[in-house]
Formats: structure tokens, sequence, C-alpha cells
């Protein structure tokens, strides 16, 4: 049996080569073997030196850029572009993100950083922008958020973003919140998640239950209904309860009623109706005035003798 041996080392192939080498076709080898030997290249270049047409070529320029592999150029915007687009979604001008350069070296050498990049893709099916992958692969090797932490943040942002082109840039402002509340391993970030998910159920329970309009609430009326359940420990049978009373759907109003039971004491529906509360019962309202009856009435009067002609 014949054994060949190479003669260059087996950790300078690049991780990526290592990983996806397999699944690549011919002419999807041949375009990775010249990126690697000669670096950037313009398309033109590669399809004339390759002998491949554009339609081949392109293929393989997706499947390495999937990768992580390959990544192409995108022209920067100037400063005074920027400025007169005021609706175009720009980085915080803050921060600094790592160049094409930096991430190519970090594709090769960090695993981490392909399996970020295709799974990303995947979440949002479609190619990421070159911005986009800036992005993720700066929040992975600058601000330290592990791979499944990026990509729990981005599933997060998915249905919150306004669109798809909106995810990386919601997901790049969420991870930096997170990291500011130390929530940087895929535990902490589930447990966060969760409890944003039991917060918005009940504020839309809350919405239901005080039959509120606008059927959203204010920033205000967020904190003080987690202050009712979390702090209070109140159930949503309490707040309803204030609601049959009172016939009031007013969140400050209901608020001030469940702040007086919790300083009584009173936190449960049990102890709320067995012990009585002091919110007020509905109040009363007069019928509407009708000036045909109180006409007729007077008229009656009139001619019983109970009031003068000149009162009429």
């Amino acid at each position: 049996m014949v054994s060949l041996t190479s003669i260059f080392p087996a950790d300078t192939v690049p991780v990526v080569l290592k990983e996806r080498y397999r699944d690549a076709d011919g002419p999807t080898l041949k375009v990775a073997l010249f990126l690697l030997c000669n670096g950037a290249s313009e398309l033109p270049d590669m399809k004339r030196e390759l002998h491949l047409d554009s339609e081949v070529l392109e293929r393989a320029i997706h499947f390495w850029q999937s990768a992580g592999l390959v990544l192409q150029s995108e022209p920067v915007p100037r400063q005074d572009e920027i400025r007169e687009s005021p609706g175009k979604k720009t980085h915080p001008p803050t921060r600094t993100y790592l160049t094409q350069t930096q991430i190519s070296h970090y594709a090769l050498i960090n695993p981490d950083i392909p399996i970020l990049l295709q799974e990303s893709e995947s979440l949002l099916g479609r190619f990421m922008s070159m911005k986009e992958r800036e992005t993720l692969v700066t929040i992975h090797e600058c601000d330290g958020l592990p791979v499944d932490v990026i990509l729990t943040i981005l599933s997060y942002c998915l249905p919150r973003a306004k669109n798809i082109k909106g995810v990386v840039y919601l997901a790049e402002r969420v991870a930096l919140e997170w990291i500011e509340l130390g929530i940087t391993d895929l535990v902490h970030a589930e447990q966060h998640i969760r409890n944003i998910e039991l917060q918005e159920s009940r504020e839309k329970q809350v919405i239901e239950v005080l039959q509120l309009d606008k059927g959203h609430l204010t920033a205000n009326q967020k904190v003080n209904v987690r202050r009712w359940f979390e702090e209070y420990g109140f159930t949503l049978e309490c707040i309803r309860e204030v609601y049959l009373r009172t016939g009031k759907n007013s969140v400050n109003y209901v608020n001030s009623v469940l702040r007086s039971w919790a300083q009584d004491g009173l936190t449960t529906l049990q102890k709320i109706r067995a012990q009585g509360s002091n919110a007020p019962a509905p109040s009363k309202k007069k019928s509407p005035v009708d000036a045909t009856s109180l006409l007729r009435k007077a008229i009656k009067k009139q001619m019983a003798g109970g009031i003068p002609d000149d009162a009429l």
C-alpha cells in the first residue's frame, strides 16, 4: 500500500478549507486555492486565470462566502453621503469594527467564525452584506460574546425587527445592552429571554383585562405592570377584581388601588374578598335630563296651581 505524506505541515491549511473541502467540487477548490495563493483578486482576473464561466465562478464564490473564507468588497460610503441619507441605518460612530483583512485572518484561524457566519445566514435565510458580517464578527472577537449567544440574540431579534434587513443592527444593540447587564453566556441569555417573554405576556393580559383602547402600554405603565406581579405579588385575577369593582381601566388608578392593597397585606384574591378593600364602588351615573318630561311636569304643576304663570 502506498502512503503519501505532504511536505507542508497540516496546521498551515486553513481550518475552513479542512472542514469544507469534501463538499467542494473541482472548480470550487480551484477558486479556494487561487485566493489562498493570490489573496484579494478581481472577479474578471479569476475568471480569466481559472478558465471558469461566470455562473460557475459565482457559485464557487458563494460557497466560500458562506464558509467565511471569501469576503467580497463593498464600496465604503463617504461621510457626506451618510449625512445626506438620514433614514439609512449606520453603525454607532464610537464603535470600531474589524476590517475585511482582519475578518479574513480570523476566519482562517478561528473555526468559530465560519460557524457564526453560516448559521447567521441560515437564520436570516439570505446572504449577509459585508457590513453585517463585520458587525457579527466584531461582536464575537472584540466584545467577547460566544457564537451561541450571538445566534440566540439573532433568533430573539428576528420577530422584533421592522424588516429582515434590520435584524443584525437590532441584534448589535441588544448584544451591547446584554453585555452591560452581564449576560454573556447561553444560560443567562436564555433565562433573560424567558423573563422578557413572561413580561410581554403579562402586559398583553393586562391590556385585555382592562380593555385598553390603544392596545399598548407606555414605558411607565410597563414599569407599573411589572411591579404588580414581581414586587406586590398579585395575580391577573386581582387586577381583574379592581376593574370589576370600579369599572375604571386607568393604569394609574389600578396601580394606586393595588399599592394600597399591598400595603394592607391583601395580596391574594381570597384575602381581598374576605377582608374587603378600599377600592371605591363604581359610581352611579346620573340619567340624562329629559327636557320633554320636565316640561310636562311643569305644566301639570301649573294646572294644579303649584307654580305661577310667570315662572314658565
